[in-house]
């Protein structure tokens, strides 16, 4: 198949895929004669793959860590497992920053800014704090 037909078959721009290739997501495809890539039924499957993986907020590096594993050793069961408790663990840690910054964005809502209990400075400096929590942790993995 061509790269127009695996495009259309997986719903993945040509552009994607050729970017796919060039950062190792999907393997090099053989080429016809006339230099045009020839894909296999396995790159629609890699692409379903990665297009469910980047909804799950896998990172692209991520994925490409599963896809070399799964290459290499054939498909882990275990190793998929843990890659999805460690993103299980950093929704999680979202879950409760977006909590924190739901209560104090409701806090304001509730107090009013017009209202004398309203102090901006704090507020600011709660959303700065819960801001970089929420960095410091995506940092950690």
């Amino acid at each position: 198949m061509n790269i127009k037909k695996i495009s259309e078959l997986s719903d993945t721009p040509v552009s994607t895929i050729r970017y796919y290739e060039r950062i190792g997501l999907l393997p090099k495809p053989k080429r016809a004669q006339n230099g045009y890539r020839i894909y296999d039924e396995d790159t629609i499957f890699i692409l379903t793959t990665i297009k469910n993986l980047s909804s799950l907020n896998f990172t692209l590096a991520d994925i490409k860590k599963i896809l070399l594993i799964t290459e290499e050793n054939g498909y882990s069961k275990t190793f998929i497992q843990k890659e999805i408790q460690l993103k299980i663990k950093e929704y999680q840690k979202n879950i409760k920053i977006l909590e924190e910054l739901n209560e104090l964005m409701s806090n304001v809502l509730d107090k009013g800014i017009e209202s004398p209990d309203f102090k901006l400075k704090w507020h600011f400096k709660k959303l700065q704090d819960i801001l970089l929590k929420s960095k410091n942790s995506k940092k950690i993995k």
